[in-house]
């Protein structure tokens, strides 16, 4: 069935191409609603280039976008896809050039198995994460309780599936943490594993993906061992709350913050 569709597709294609135009087309308020649509498909197809013919390397292009040129794109299929037969011939008779037709039937072909948003959470590559985890405390809910807080920097990558317009599962990241508590300050190496539980997908946005972390920080005194969940959009996130133990102090810490992926800036930023 699918390869069906994508042939009667490919055939309206290729009609638009030789000119071949829809009763939509000569109907004056017709022809202006697709002239509308088709701008907004074009402007949005624009983002993605050449269209390769493997389809491993057009979803290693879908992979990299951002989540606002994810929805984008989102939005202009959703509404190409609300099109009457007639209004959507019309809409590809001016479809700007032959790679945003490859793009639109490929985006079309992959919503009838792939329903949703490819995530832009958890994407292959590397990652800098500086975490703030500035409210915090040890000893919570005893009479010892006190303050604490621990800042960390890490680099790491993120691993797990081979098709590249998938979310991966895990990321490892290894860096260095200051923990205070106390009025004492302890600087820590600190490895991390992440583990993506699951997105949070409103199509045609997708908000972000919830994650679960184990992590330890070590120096030649002490080790403190916490796990966690976090929220983590494209380049912020939200430590929601970890729980860990400072072996040195023999107390339980919990605190909650904010993290940033600073990797994400610099490729935001091109």
């Amino acid at each position: 069935m699918k390869y069906f569709f994508l042939i009667v597709l490919t055939g309206f294609t290729l009609c638009s191409q030789a000119q071949i135009q829809s009763e939509c087309c000569n109907n004056s308020d017709c022809n202006n609603q697709a002239t509308a649509i088709a701008n907004r498909v074009n402007s949005a197809f624009i983002l993605l280039g050449f269209c390769p013919e493997n389809d491993g390397k057009k979803d290693s292009v879908i992979a990299v976008l951002s989540p606002n040129q994810h929805q984008y794109i989102e939005e202009a299929i959703s509404e190409y896809q609300q099109c009457e037969p007639d209004l959507s011939t019309c809409v590809q008779s001016k479809v700007a050039t032959i790679d945003i037709s490859n793009w639109l039937i490929y985006y079309l072909s992959r919503s009838t198995d792939q329903p949703g948003l490819p995530s832009p959470n958890f994407q292959k590559g590397w990652d800098l994460l500086l975490g703030l985890n500035f409210f915090g405390g040890t000893g919570v809910f005893t009479d010892k309780e006190r303050f604490s807080s621990m800042y960390s920097l890490q680099i790491g990558r993120t691993i797990g599936r081979d098709d590249p317009a998938k979310s991966r599962n895990f990321r490892w990241l290894i860096g260095g943490s200051i923990y205070y508590q106390k009025s004492n300050t302890e600087y820590l190496i600190s490895p991390r594993l992440e583990w993506r539980m699951t997105d949070l997908e409103f199509t045609p946005f997708n908000a972000g993906a919830l994650k679960l972390h184990l992590q330890g920080h070590f120096n030649d005194s002490d080790y403190l061992i916490d796990t966690g969940l976090a929220f983590e959009t494209f380049i912020l996130g939200i430590n929601v709350a970890t729980i860990g133990y400072d072996h040195f102090a023999k107390t339980y810490y919990l605190n909650t913050g904010i993290f940033v992926n600073l990797a994400r800036i610099k490729f935001n930023s091109k």
